[in-house]
């Protein structure tokens, strides 16, 4: 008697693209960890630091070709040491200066919830006087208009500061509830005793600054800078999380890790972009005042 044929329906041959796909974007175990994205996040992070010495090699000037395209560079506004203007100007080295500090105190955590109403409050104040300093030191800028108060640097450097405290407690947040798969109930500011912290830690990196041509400013210039890549980094990563379907998905912190290497690399080359686009319009990567002198 011939054996009978079987009834199951015949299996369907896989498809190449389809697992490539589901293996980068899906989650779960065998099929779920994106085993091609991680170990392509060499690839990114190799990228951002040849960047990081090329571009301006390739424009013949310094570490200021990655603040000219996002800061004025005012010389007058600015910090310097041994004749060299810092990359940034004095506002936005306390702003990246204290948003790096905060990232790395609060953001090792994977912080999800936003700080408590009352430290809410505090940096909504931080906010306010990183805004009305910024706006008193703009109309100080025009000898016409009226300001409140001769600006200086010293008040640039500490409400930037402030400023960049308050951005990393509500950036942070946003970015770990929107990455992680089970995001974690803790905030990157839980208390009074934690902003005391990170006050004090801020002020002692930043203070240095206000040691005219003192070698703490190279510190302070690299911090700096470090905090803007880390803050356009992360801006970056979630439509790259996004984009690759992994919004909410993510469970582990390499998989992390790779998705802020890719958002990184992305912010060199914006920051590459307008720094160019400020070069071909107004010729240089910083400006003073004294151009205005007749």
């Amino acid at each position: 008697m011939p054996p009978c044929a079987s009834t199951a329906p015949a299996s369907r041959g896989s498809d190449p693209g389809e697992n490539a796909r589901t293996t980068l974007l899906a989650g779960g175990h065998s099929q779920a960890r994106p085993v091609s994205l991680l170990r392509s996040g060499l690839l990114p992070a190799a990228l951002t630091l040849g960047g990081l010495f090329l571009f301006p090699w390739l424009a013949h000037t310094g570490p200021g070709f990655w603040g000219a395209g996002v800061c004025h560079r005012i010389v007058e506004r600015s910090f310097s040491i041994s004749g060299q203007t810092l990359p940034l100007c004095a506002r936005c080295t306390g702003i990246y200066l204290a948003f790096f500090s905060t990232a790395v105190m609060g953001g090792r955590r994977r912080p999800a919830a936003f700080p408590p109403p009352g430290i809410l409050l505090f940096l909504l104040l931080f906010l306010v006087l990183a805004g009305l300093d910024g706006l008193n030191s703009y109309l100080a800028f025009f000898p016409t208009l009226p300001h409140l108060y001769e600006p200086n640097n010293v008040l640039r450097l500490l409400t930037g500061a402030l400023g960049g405290i308050a951005l990393a407690g509500f950036l942070l947040p946003a970015l770990h509830l929107t990455l992680w798969e089970t995001p974690r109930g803790v905030s990157p500011i839980p208390n009074l005793g934690a902003l005391g912290q990170t006050l004090l830690v801020v002020g002692g990196l930043a203070l240095p600054a206000l040691w005219p041509g003192g070698p703490f400013l190279y510190l302070v210039a690299s911090l700096s800078l470090a905090g803007l890549f880390l803050a356009m980094g992360l801006v970056n990563t979630l439509p790259i999380a996004v984009l690759l379907r992994r919004a909410g998905r993510v469970t582990r912190w390499g998989e992390a890790a790779t998705l802020f290497a890719w958002g990184t690399f992305l912010a060199m080359l914006e920051l590459a972009a307008l720094s160019w686009l400020r070069y071909r319009l107004t010729g240089d990567f910083s400006y003073s005042t004294a151009a205005l002198s007749p």
